[in-house]
C-alpha cells in the first residue's frame, strides 16, 4: 500500500480553508460569514423560468456545448463590449466558471509549463495549474502608498515571463481585493501576451459589479487579444443564484474547442433547467443587476465607514463582494489568528487569504476571510451580511463587535519564540490536566485569552512555554504551582543548554575560541527577554552583525556547534520586538533581522541533525519574510527547505520549495545573487530523479548569474558562492547521475580551490563527496586519500550531521574492501573518529 494515496502534486490542496472555516463556524455555533454566497436569491422571473423548465421536463442531459438559447443569450451579452462570438464554436457552458478554469488549464497548458497568476488568487487557480501539472509563477498586487489600491506590478509581471510560460491567468475585477484592473495594466498584460505569444485566460465573473463610475473593460477586447483570450464568467455572481453553477467560457474556436474536449471528461454537461432560465436572466434582468450592483455599493460604504471607526485602516474596493481593511492598528500581526478566534469571541466566521504561506493577511465576505496578501496586514469583507437575530445584521455592528472583542484580549500572549524547540514535560502536563478539568483546548484559551495556535504547539511540544502563559494556564487549571515549576525549570535548562551545549563540549569539535565566541553573543537570561525599553536600529544592525558571525563560524566549523545560539538569538529579537518601544522603520528593520536569524537558526539546525527545529525556524523565517515583504529572506527559506527535502530523499518535494523559492527571488531585492541558490536546488533535485538535462540546464543558470555578478557585493548567506562551490554542485549532480569520471574531475577543482579554512566545513563536504565519487569508479586508494583528508577536517574542528552522515555512507562502502589496507586504514580510524 503506498504511503499516500494521493498524487503528490495534489497533496497540498486536501482541503480549502472555505471547508475548514465552515467546520469551525458549525462547531462553535457562529455566523457563517465565510462561504461567498449572497443573502438573498436572484430574480423573480429567473426563478419562475428555472421552475417552469423542470416542469416541462427539461431534466435531462442538454447538448455538450450548452443549450442554444443559453449560448445566443452570452454570445448577445457580450456584445456590449462590442465583441462578436459565434455561439456554436466560440461559446461554451459549464459547471460554474471553476470548471470553466479548470478546463481551460487541462486543455491549453503542458506539464512543466508555467502559468503566471496574480497573488492574491482563488483557491481553485493552483489547483487546476497543480492537476494540469504545470507550474505557478506568482506575481503578487502591491498597494499604491498614496490611494490605498492594490495594483499589478508591471515590472515584476515582465520580469516572470521566460520562455517556459505558457498562459497568463488574470481576474479582474479582483477577488478578493476588490481591484479592478487599469487600463494601462490591461494594456500591459496584453502587450506581453502578444509579444510572447501567450494564452490568456480572463476570469470575469465579477464584472457586473464595479462601482463608482469604474468601468470593466475585458481583456480580450484589446488588440491583439481577441484570437489568444479565452474568457470566462458565470451567472452565480451576476444573479445571486451561485448554487446553479452555470458558468461559461468564450475566445476564439480553437481554444473553445480545446477546453470542451477536457470538459466533456470531467462533468460531461450539467444544469439542464437552469440554462434557459439564465438565458431569460440574460436577455431581460439587466435593470436587476443594476439594482444588485447599487446596493452593494450602498453596504461596502456603510460597512467601510464601520470598520474605520472601529479601527481599522479601510482599502479602497472598486468591485466584487469584497473591502479590505488593514487589521494592525487593533494591534494583530496575523490575521489567521484573528480568523480562528472570532467564531467562539464574538461568534462571527471569516476565512483567512489563501495560500497560507502569506501570514499578514485575511479577507473577509463582510466577515468572510479569504486570502493572505504581503504586505500589511488586511481583511476583505463581503456585502452582503447574513442574518442573524442574535448577532444582529448590520455590517456596522459586525465591525463594533470586533473592536470591542479586541479590547477583551489585550492580555493575549503573542507567545513570541525563539528557544530551543520540543517541550517533553510542560506540554504533556498540561493536555493531562486539562483533560482532568474536562476542557477543550479552545475552551481553555477562551478562559485565558492566549492563542489557540501557540498554546496548540506548546501543548504539543512543538513551541516552548513561556512565564505568562504557565501563569494563565495555572491559574485556570488550578495545577497548584506545578505548571509554573515546570515552565521554570525547562526555562533554566534551555538556557544552560544555549550557553553550553554537548556539542560544545565534545571531545576537539570545536575549540576555546568558537565556544567563547558562541556564549558571547547569547544574551545572558533577563538582559533583554524582560526589556521594555525603547530600541533602534542599531538593535536590528547588532542582530545582522551577529548573523554574519555565525555564518562565518558555520562555514569553518560547521552547525553543529552553534545552532542553539543562533536560536536564542533569534528569540532575543523576538523579545524586542514584543516588549519594546519603536517605530515602524525599526520595525521593518528588526523583522527583516529577526528573519535571517531564523534563517541562519534552521540552516544550522539542519547541518547539526535537528530536522524539526530547522523545519520549524524556515517556516519563522517564512513568516517574518512575509510581514517584511523580505524576498531574500522568503527565497533563502524556501531553498533551505528544499535542501533539506534533496538530502532527506524527498526530491520532488525540494523542487516544488525550490521552484517557489525561484518565483520569491524574482520580486525585488539587493540580492545579486540571489536566483543561483533556487537553481542550485533544483539541479540536485532534477539529478535525484535522474533528470541530467534539467539539472545541468539549472546548473548553467546559476553559473550565468554568478559569472555576471561575481564583482558586486552580496549578503553574508551567499558570500561561499563562487566558482569552486559551483564546481562542488555540478560534481555532486554529476555523482547522483552516475556520471563519475566527471564527479570526480569537478570534485576534485572544487577542493582544490579551497586552500585555506574559511570554508572548512563546504570543503569537508566536497572531500566527502569525492571519496563517494572515487568508490563509485572502483579507486579505493583515491577513495581513502579523500576520505583521510575530510576525517583530518572533523577530527580538527568541523562538527556537521550532514558530514557525518555522507561519510559513514563511504566507511560503508570501504568496508566491501577489507582487503586493501588503504580501506581497513580509513574505516579504522572512521570508527575511533565518529564514536571518540
Amino acid at each position: 500500500m503506498p504511503r499516500s494515496s494521493l498524487v503528490p502534486r495534489l497533496q497540498p490542496f486536501t482541503s480549502t480553508i472555505f471547508a475548514e472555516m465552515t467546520a469551525l463556524a458549525t462547531r462553535t455555533g457562529a455566523v457563517n460569514l465565510g462561504q461567498g454566497f449572497p443573502d438573498t436569491d436572484g430574480p423573480p422571473a429567473m426563478l419562475a423560468a428555472a421552475q417552469e423548465a423542470i416542469a416541462s421536463g427539461v431534466n435531462q442531459y442538454p447538448p455538450g456545448p450548452g443549450r442554444p438559447e443559453l449560448r445566443a443569450a452570452i454570445a448577445e451579452h457580450r456584445t456590449r463590449y462590442g465583441s462578436a462570438f459565434d455561439p456554436d464554436t466560440e461559446v461554451l457552458v459549464t459547471v460554474g466558471a471553476t470548471e470553466a478554469i479548470a478546463a481551460a488549464l487541462l486543455a491549453l497548458v503542458e506539464p512543466g509549463d508555467e502559468v503566471i497568476l496574480v497573488e492574491p488568487y482563488y483557491d481553485s487557480y493552483a489547483a487546476a495549474v497543480a492537476m494540469a501539472g504545470a507550474t505557478r509563477r506568482v506575481v503578487s498586487l502591491v498597494e499604491e502608498p498614496s490611494t490605498g489600491r492594490f495594483a499589478l506590478d508591471l515590472d515584476v509581471l515582465r520580469a516572470a515571463v521566460n520562455d517556459r510560460t505558457r498562459a497568463v491567468l488574470i481576474n479582474s475585477p479582483h477577488n478578493p481585493t476588490g481591484t479592478v484592473l487599469t487600463s494601462a495594466e490591461l494594456d500591459a498584460i496584453a502587450a506581453l501576451c502578444v509579444e510572447h505569444d501567450l494564452i490568456a485566460i480572463a476570469d470575469e465573473v465579477y464584472e457586473d459589479l464595479v462601482y463608482d463610475g469604474v468601468a470593466h473593460v475585458p481583456l480580450g477586447t484589446l488588440p491583439g487579444m481577441a484570437e489568444r483570450t479565452l474568457t470566462i464568467s458565470s451567472a452565480g455572481k451576476m444573479f445571486n443564484c451561485t448554487g446553479w453553477k452555470i458558468g461559461w467560457a468564450c475566445g476564439p474556436a480553437a481554444l473553445v474547442a480545446a477546453v470542451r474536449a477536457a470538459k466533456q471528461f470531467i462533468t460531461f454537461v450539467g444544469g439542464a433547467p437552469f440554462q434557459p432560465a439564465v438565458a431569460y436572466a440574460l436577455r431581460n434582468e439587466s435593470a436587476w443587476v443594476r439594482a444588485l450592483r447599487d446596493g452593494l455599493a450602498t453596504k461596502r460604504d456603510r460597512l467601510s465607514a464601520g470598520l474605520a471607526e472601529a479601527g481599522f485602516r479601510v482599502h479602497p474596493s472598486a468591485g466584487t463582494y469584497f473591502v479590505c481593511a488593514d487589521v494592525r492598528p487593533l494591534g494583530f500581526t496575523d490575521g489567521a489568528d484573528l480568523c480562528w478566534q472570532l467564531p467562539e469571541r464574538i461568534g462571527v466566521r471569516r476565512r483567512p487569504f489563501y495560500p497560507p504561506c502569506h501570514p499578514p493577511w485575511v479577507s473577509w465576505h463582510c466577515g468572510l476571510p479569504r486570502r493572505r496578501l504581503p504586505g500589511s496586514l488586511c481583511v476583505s469583507i463581503e456585502l452582503t451580511m447574513r442574518r442573524c437575530t442574535d448577532k444582529g445584521e448590520r455590517p456596522g455592528r459586525c465591525a463594533i463587535g470586533v473592536a470591542s472583542w479586541h479590547e477583551k484580549c489585550q492580555r493575549h500572549d503573542s507567545l513570541q519564540w525563539g528557544e530551543e524547540m520540543g517541550d517533553q514535560a510542560f506540554g504533556p502536563t498540561l493536555r493531562r490536566l486539562r483533560n482532568e478539568a474536562e476542557l477543550s483546548l479552545r475552551q481553555l484559551c477562551a478562559l485565558t485569552g492566549i492563542n489557540y495556535g501557540h498554546l496548540s504547539k506548546v501543548e504539543n511540544g512543538l513551541r516552548p512555554s513561556t512565564e505568562s502563559i504557565a501563569g494563565a494556564v495555572e491559574k485556570v487549571l488550578k495545577a497548584d504551582g506545578a505548571l509554573i515549576a515546570l515552565d521554570q525549570l525547562e526555562r533554566a535548562e534551555r538556557r544552560a543548554q544555549q550557553v553550553a551545549s554537548r556539542a560544545m563540549k565534545r571531545r576537539t569539535l570545536v575549540t576555546g575560541a568558537v565556544a567563547a565566541t558562541i556564549a558571547g553573543l547569547i544574551p545572558p537570561e533577563g538582559e533583554s527577554a524582560h526589556a521594555r525599553g525603547r530600541i533602534g536600529t542599531s538593535d536590528a544592525e547588532r542582530l545582522q552583525a551577529d548573523v554574519a558571525r555565525l555564518y562565518a563560524l558555520d562555514y569553518q566549523h560547521g552547525g553543529g556547534t552553534i545552532w542553539q545560539a543562533a536560536v536564542a538569538l533569534a528569540g532575543d529579537g523576538y523579545d524586542k520586538l514584543e516588549r519594546g518601544t519603536y517605530g515602524e522603520t525599526v520595525e521593518t528593520a528588526m523583522l527583516r533581522a529577526v528573519g535571517r536569524m531564523q534563517m541562519c537558526a534552521g540552516w544550522l539546525a539542519f547541518d547539526a541533525g535537528n530536522q524539526d527545529t530547522a523545519r520549524t525556524c524556515y517556516t519563522e523565517a517564512l513568516t517574518v519574510a512575509k510581514q517584511a515583504q523580505d524576498a531574500e529572506v522568503e527565497t533563502h527559506a524556501l531553498a533551505n527547505l528544499a535542501f533539506q527535502a534533496n538530502v532527506l530523499g524527498r526530491p520532488r518535494q525540494a523542487r516544488r520549495l525550490a521552484l517557489a523559492a525561484e518565483e520569491a527571488a524574482t520580486r525585488p531585492n539587493d540580492n545579486p545573487r540571489l536566483t543561483i541558490i533556487p537553481q542550485l536546488r533544483l539541479a540536485l533535485s532534477s539529478a535525484l530523479t535522474g533528470d541530467a538535462t534539467d539539472s545541468e540546464h539549472a546548473v548553467t543558470i546559476a553559473r550565468n548569474v554568478y559569472d555576471r555578478n561575481a564583482d558586486k557585493d552580496t549578503a553574508e548567506w551567499t558570500a561561499f558562492i563562487g566558482p569552486a562551490e559551483l564546481d562542488a554542485i555540478d560534481g555532486t549532480c554529476a555523482l547522483e547521475l552516475g556520471q563519475n569520471d566527471r564527479a570526480v574531475a569537478l570534485l576534485g577543482r572544487s577542493v582544490a580551490a579551497h586552500k585555506d579554512d574559511k570554508y572548512a566545513r563546504n570543503r569537508t563536504s566536497i572531500r566527502v563527496r569525492l571519496a563517494r565519487a572515487h568508490l563509485a569508479l572502483g579507486d579505493v586508494d583515491g577513495a581513502a586519500e579523500a576520505g583521510h583528508l575530510a576525517l583530518d577536517d572533523v577530527a580538527g574542528t568541523v562538527t556537521s550531521w550532514r558530514v557525518a552522515t555522507e561519510l559513514q555512507s563511504v566507511a560503508e562502502g570501504m568496508a566491501h574492501h577489507p582487503t586493501v589496507p588503504e580501506a581497513a586504514s580509513f574505516v579504522q580510524r572512521y570508527a575511533a573518529t565518529l564514536t571518540a
